[in-house]
């Protein structure tokens, strides 16, 4: 019998020195274990603002102020009617193509009329609403960190912010216009994040409520979010009269919300019949995995990583479902919901482009769309490898996690970075060089059309609205 316990007790013994030797073996090997390491030194943590800073940069010598493309027909009029005392809440709620851009007008007229129309402001402005959409990501993940008893690394952090500040987007940084992706981001972002949070109060709930509102009435993908919102009601509001009457408000208010936005609407996209969709279904898809994919990959194979993505946030779910309680699954809810609502997004926007080229899913403004599927899955990767990490007797399946995550996050990072330097290049060739020669035209009072086709369109028109952003000394004329 002795000998039996000493044989037991021998054959432990050396299946803990095993799984020791293999733990430590693993430690000095192991990638995520060196990064770790550089926890411990002050300039890693300022390492996260270096995307920013270069981004700040980048526009303050590459961003040209003059008004490009759609603000001469989507804006200037809106302008015009300030000075001229005539605007009306009808005119800021009008139609622009698929869109009614309410919430964008209300801050960009008002701004035109303070700077007489300086558009770097509005680059400005557009980077605050990202560093915005930045810090409510940063604080998410620090209260999911202290969940699940993790310390929330820079790692992750920092290819966040390589995504979130990426030059990839460059069309976006060098159009103040833009900034009204931006401010949807950040309104999705938010409204998201307090509606999948576990302890859904009251005030989140209407917090929530105001972000849906917002994003609709910022761009036409924000109707989606109404739909996302509503799903994560019903997983994370608790109590059964609680969620009942948050769901009946939400649904009010979508209505409200959705009526009002469609009428008097003119139809703008001819939509597919279903014969026509399935004919072009294998398009449809390409446009979708691309349109994910541009992010991390800015040439015709960013299908590839988007299937990917997409194949590896699936992985994820199926594994956190696995978890016995309810409350062990919710802590990964914030960025599943940020995954699949941006590929909801894809799809829809695929929807309203199927018949068109396909690779023009590649676009840098859409980026400014699609990076928030990679935020979610990078963030998603962190708190997999970090928890499997912290694991004392990992099992196999926690050792493939720690190495898996750690290896997307590695690759994710290295995609992030070259595409941020093909976005530097692309934007001072296409967006500053020639922009700044039609500002310099137009300055000297020598543009032709030519020139003026490098601003808008039609230089006819164009011709037309300069005449009165010269009566009011707007823009390069102030």
């Amino acid at each position: 019998m002795l000998n039996n316990h000493s044989v037991v007790n021998k054959s432990l013994a050396e299946n803990y020195s095993c799984v020791k030797k293999r733990a430590i073996g693993l430690a000095k090997h192991d990638w995520y274990n060196q990064i770790q390491k550089l926890e411990h030194k002050s300039w890693w943590a300022r390492m996260i603002w270096v995307p920013l800073i270069v981004l700040l940069i980048y526009v303050a010598f590459f961003g040209v102020d003059i008004p490009f493309g759609d603000p001469w027909a989507a804006l200037l009029p809106h302008i015009l009617k300030s000075y001229q005392g005539t605007l009306r809440f009808a005119d800021l709620l009008s139609q622009n193509n698929e869109h009614r851009p309410l919430v964008p007008r209300l801050i960009l007229v008002p701004l035109a009329l303070l700077t007489r129309w300086n558009t770097r402001i509005e680059m400005g402005v557009q980077i605050g609403f990202s560093v915005a959409t930045f810090l409510v990501i940063k604080y998410q993940l620090s209260l999911t960190c202290r969940e699940l008893a993790i310390k929330l690394s820079n790692w992750p952090l920092l290819i966040i912010s390589l995504l979130v500040f990426s030059l990839n987007q460059w069309e976006n940084w060098l159009n103040g216009y833009q900034l009204l992706f931006s401010l949807y981001a950040f309104v999705s972002v938010l409204g998201l994040f307090l509606l999948a949070n576990s302890s859904l109060t009251t005030t989140r709930f209407g917090l929530g409520l105001l972000c849906a509102v917002v994003a609709q009435y910022t761009i036409s993908a924000g109707i989606v979010l109404w739909g996302a919102g509503l799903v994560l009601l019903l997983i994370a509001a608790r109590g059964k009269t609680r969620k009942i009457l948050f769901v009946s408000i939400w649904l009010v208010a979508a209505l409200i919300s959705t009526a009002i936005y469609f009428r008097d609407f003119q139809r703008v996209l001819d939509l597919p019949t279903l014969s026509t969709f399935l004919s072009m279904l294998h398009i449809y898809l390409l446009y979708v995995f691309t349109f994910l994919g541009a992010p991390v990959m800015t040439f015709y194979t960013a299908s590839i990583p988007g299937v990917v993505g997409v194949g590896v946030v699936i992985l994820i779910v199926l594994d956190v479902l696995r978890r016995p309680s309810i409350e062990e699954q919710t802590v990964y809810l914030p960025y599943i919901a940020l995954c699949f609502y941006t590929l909801l997004i894809a799809l829809a926007v695929g929807v309203g482009r199927v018949g068109e080229k396909w690779w023009l899913a590649l676009s840098p403004r859409y980026v400014g769309l699609s990076v928030w599927f990679w935020v979610g899955l990078v963030s998603l990767l962190f708190l997999k490898a970090s928890t499997a990490q912290s694991i004392v007797y990992p099992n196999r399946l926690d050792e493939f996690w720690r190495r898996f995550a750690t290896q997307c996050l590695t690759i994710i990072c290295v995609f992030s970075i070259i595409c941020s330097i093909s976005g530097f290049g692309l934007g001072i060739y296409l967006r500053y060089i020639p922009l700044s020669a039609a500002r310099s035209a137009l300055m000297a009072g020598n543009e032709s059309d030519e020139t003026l086709v490098q601003i808008f369109p039609n230089a006819t028109y164009l011709r037309h609205q300069l005449s009165f952003a010269k009566q009011y000394h707007l823009t390069v004329y102030r």
